[in-house]
Formats: structure tokens, sequence, C-alpha cells
């Protein structure tokens, strides 16, 4: 069954001299991996991470004291390695990898949200085919919004 693998994290509100307590990102009896932080302009925490074989948002907008509950973003088939930006009108991406055959080849697929992470748009594939195994899904967002 493997390790069962929580997120935890400590907030400084002084530039890192001092950090708060350790907190878990959710609760969860689910194992959590490869997490990702991004910031907004308007200074929201944004986190993904992959939970089961899932790809989750969640979202702070008071400096890491509460987060939102997940919001899973990645639609049904299994997903991994998660990755996020944001953009100057403060647009998240989500980007990752998505297997889509028997023979496990992988495709990255992207996500959008316009509205801080309440909703989403239908996942895209943004390679070109799915006869290899594509795992990273780094993204990033230009000055003009462009991902």
């Amino acid at each position: 069954a493997g390790a069962k693998i929580s997120i935890a994290f400590r907030v400084s509100a002084d530039g890192g001299s001092t950090w708060g307590a350790l907190k878990p990102l959710v609760s969860s009896n689910q194992g959590q991996y490869d997490i990702v932080l991004a910031t907004t302009s308007s200074g929201a925490l944004y986190a993904t991470y992959m939970q089961g074989n899932h790809i989750q948002f969640v979202k702070s907008t008071n400096h890491g004291s509460t987060f939102t509950a997940p919001v899973q973003v990645s639609g049904g088939t299994w997903a991994d390695k998660p990755w996020i930006a944001t953009g100057p009108d403060d647009s998240i991406y989500i980007t990752w990898a998505a297997i889509v055959n028997p023979q496990g080849n992988a495709v990255i697929r992207i996500t959008r949200s316009t509205d801080h992470g309440q909703s989403w748009s239908v996942p895209v594939t943004v390679t070109p085919d799915d006869q290899v195994f594509h795992n990273l899904a780094v993204v990033a967002v230009a000055k003009d919004g462009t991902a």
C-alpha cells in the first residue's frame, strides 16, 4: 500500500526569521504528493498537488492561516506531476501528466481558472500525441497573460 505522506507547512510573518507551527495543508486519509505553490498579484496563495491519482487545488487568502477545501481539477484519468502558474490578471493555470492508454503513455493537460479557482475550464491536451510518456508539465505565464 505504501506510505501515506501528508503535506504540511509553516508560515513566517517576518521574512523568514521565525516560523509558526507546522500545519497540514488539508486533512485526508489519502497520500499527498508533488506540491507546487504560486502567489498572485493580489496576495492569494495557491497550491496544487497530487492526491490519490488526481490533481487537487486549494487556496488561501489569509497568508496560509486557512485553505479552501480541495477541488479536483484533473478529470477522470490518472494524473501526476502538477504545475501551477498565475497570470497578471490573477488567472490560474494548472498542468499535469495524464495517462491515456493501457501502455502507460501520458500527455500533458492544462486547465485554467479566471475566477480565483472557483471554476475551471475543461482540461485540454497540449502535447502532440500519446505515443510517449510526457511527464514534465511545467507552465509559465508571460506579462501579457499568454501561458
